[in-house]
């Protein structure tokens, strides 16, 4: 299991933005979610 960070500028989730558990941090949702649907398939 993975674990994404969805970037944000919340004062309460920026303060566990940088925890080690965390494998991907993303601006992007649909677009992750696409590239890594897309790098399974290959």
């Amino acid at each position: 299991m993975k674990t994404c960070w969805l970037k944000n500028d919340e004062a309460f989730a920026k303060k566990d933005a940088n925890k080690p558990y965390i494998d991907y941090k993303i601006n992007n949702l649909p677009s992750f979610l696409q590239e890594i649907n897309i790098l399974k398939a290959a």
